[in-house]
């Protein structure tokens, strides 16, 4: 459930990001650091989650057996992993809550969206007059 949440945001994430490439739109020097970062901090959690050193059927005590030497001071693979899934979702949040802020002095009404399967792009939030 967790990796079919996670490429779910990460799949709508990059097509955004790409839709905005497509239609000549411009990200942030900030955005652009924290998308940096967040490919950066997501590589190496996916890597330490892959890796698997525990077995369910065993008892602890047997299961500790199979435990790793420690990577960084005294935290193993399975603290590493939790430390930079935790930076990528922080640098994803801040990616996702700056990627539109070259918007900011844009009027709401002059913002063109995307809308799949037109091949055309049209003025969101347009006001319509009560008939």
């Amino acid at each position: 459930m967790l990796g079919l949440m996670t490429f779910n945001t990460l799949f709508f994430m990059f097509m955004y990001i790409i839709l905005k490439f497509c239609y000549g739109e411009q990200v942030t020097l900030e955005t652009s650091i924290y998308m940096i970062l967040a490919v950066c901090t997501w590589i190496p959690a996916l890597y330490f989650f892959s890796e698997k050193h525990y077995n369910h059927q065993e008892s602890p005590a047997n299961s500790r057996n199979n435990n790793e030497p420690c990577v960084i001071a005294f935290y193993d693979e399975h603290d590493v992993w939790h430390f930079c899934s935790a930076l990528g979702l922080f640098f994803n949040l801040m990616l996702l809550l700056t990627l539109d802020d070259n918007f900011k002095e844009i009027p709401r009404g002059q913002i063109k969206d995307f809308r799949q399967g037109t091949g055309e792009l049209r003025i969101c939030c347009k006001t319509s007059k009560a008939v």
